[in-house]
């Protein structure tokens, strides 16, 4: 009989894995874990105070930007008369010119260019926005949701308004909107 024939032989050894003895490294690693979590805590809490901050200053921008457009009101229906008065001059002349009939053309323009519904309902918006950053809790679905919908006031203003100024002021603001967008994706 040779060795190999002794080791083929069922049942003739029992192996048994013992395994370490790890009691006393159980309190360490218990302590190493904690600590690293807590160091993982502090670090995102500091990261959501930075986001916040900066989301804050974002939404506040979009409100003094929104301010601006509405002051420019105006002067915009101010340039749209002249531009109609211009136009029209160029195509009846000046002697032809019926003032009273520009007036009723700049009311019907001014009427389909008026951006007052859209910047009530933007302002709604970012108030809304802005609770939503200090209120407690999972808001981020909320949060993509307004600025979705400032998103699309903004495109209303810039489609309706007409004035360059309103237009360009409009083009930062959904350059913030896109921003904020971004930064959403880090809120839970």
């Amino acid at each position: 009989m040779s060795i190999t024939d002794v080791l083929r032989m069922p049942d003739l050894f029992e192996v048994r894995e013992v395994p370490p003895e790890t009691r006393g490294e159980h309190a360490t690693l218990t302590r190493a874990l904690t600590a690293a979590l807590r160091a993982f805590d502090a670090e995102r809490r500091r990261e959501g105070a930075h986001l916040h901050r900066d989301m804050r200053q974002r939404v506040t921008h979009l409100k003094q930007l929104t301010m601006q457009i509405r002051r420019r009101l105006p002067a915009a229906i101010a340039a749209l008369r002249e531009q109609v008065e211009e136009r029209l001059i160029r195509l009846v002349g000046a002697a032809d010119l019926d003032r009273s009939r520009v007036a009723q053309e700049v009311a019907a323009l001014a009427e389909r260019s008026d951006v007052t519904e859209e910047l009530v309902r933007l302002e709604a918006h970012l108030a809304a926005l802005a609770a939503a950053l200090g209120a407690a809790g999972s808001v981020g679905k909320r949060i993509e949701f307004l600025l979705q919908e400032v998103q699309r006031e903004l495109n209303t203003t810039s489609a309706k308004a007409g004035d360059p100024h309103i237009v360009d002021l409009a083009l930062v603001a959904k350059g913030e909107v896109e921003r904020l967008r971004e930064q959403v994706q880090n809120v839970e």
